[in-house]
């Protein structure tokens, strides 16, 4: 949040002395602050600016047509729109060639987000252990903790729990190291997954709690606090309070609106409404998949 001020600044002060190329530095970095504070649609908005100028011919920096692709890829995956954010990447992909270290082990843990996005989870793993190797060359301990996370979940989603937890003990050992609000609530809320996964709702909900506790520290991340919500929702459902489980997903939803996080919006809603036909609200469940197919534009009651 600190760095979103003195960038906007800076860009509107080489806007007025007319030096475009000068001004596209603080709106990358406007960009990645925004992205940082959980404002993907921002990111996006500036990003796809500045590729536009880059493309009608504005020379910046040799890598910075690779920095903005790479960027928007890493802004819709974590927006959830993977196949958009593959399209970046593809194209980055051919200007791979020459860029640093750091640079290519930031463009494979995009990569695999996608591919997980994607459903690809395979694929998914294999990028991101390749990215790992050279984040851990670079000595990039957050940027290797952040991949450890995205691992572990891919994993989880293929059922290999206890190769998911190693990757979060890691995780956790870094953000807790660098004191990072962001990577504790983001850990903490794939650490009640893998609990939820395992069968112990008890631990799942508490690791919920404390992702939360995180999402609320300066830094902490909205969507982890979004994903804790909805490990609480289904903690609520297994245990059969269907009051409990409905106030979790409406908070869930109700942040993903604000945050205009259309495609994860969808998801979640779509679990919601399996859930309501089961339990014989069809009207309710019928709601939901309206909302989520964009059919209405007020959000059902609960």
């Amino acid at each position: 949040d600190e760095a979103i001020r003195p960038a906007a600044e800076s860009a509107e002060l080489f806007d007025a002395m007319g030096a475009q190329a000068d001004a596209a530095w603080p709106r990358y970095w406007l960009a990645f602050g925004h992205y940082l504070a959980d404002n993907p649609s921002e990111a996006r908005g500036i990003l796809t600016q500045l590729l536009a100028a880059d493309r009608a011919g504005l020379e910046v920096a040799p890598d910075f047509r690779f920095r903005l692709l790479s960027s928007l890829g890493t802004v819709e995956a974590w927006d959830g729109e993977a196949e958009r954010g593959l399209a970046y990447m593809e194209e980055a992909r051919s200007l791979l060639e020459g860029a640093s270290l750091r640079q290519r082990a930031a463009f494979l843990s995009s990569l695999a987000l996608q591919y997980r996005r994607a459903g690809d989870l395979e694929r998914s793993i294999r990028t991101g252990h390749e990215s790992l190797a050279l984040y851990r060359a670079a000595d990039a301990e957050r940027e290797e903790a952040a991949l450890e996370i995205n691992l572990a979940i891919s994993l989880l989603e293929l059922g290999a729990g206890e190769r998911a937890r190693q990757h979060l003990v890691r995780a956790r050992e870094l953000a807790e190291r660098h004191a990072d609000a962001m990577l504790l609530s983001e850990a903490s809320e794939a650490e009640a997954r893998a609990a939820l996964q395992a069968g112990d709702l008890d631990a799942a909900a508490e690791r919920a709690r404390v992702a939360l506790e995180a999402s609320a520290s300066p830094g902490g991340s909205v969507f982890a606090a979004v994903g804790a919500h909805r490990t609480l929702a289904r903690v609520a459902s297994r245990r059969g309070d269907r009051q409990a489980a409905e106030e979790e997903f409406t908070i869930a939803a109700s942040m993903l609106r604000d945050r205009r996080a259309r495609s994860l919006l969808r998801d979640l809603l779509a679990e919601w409404a399996d859930l309501r036909s089961g339990w014989g609200d069809h009207s309710g469940a019928n709601a939901l998949y309206a909302e989520a197919l964009g059919r209405n534009s007020s959000p059902p009651r609960p």
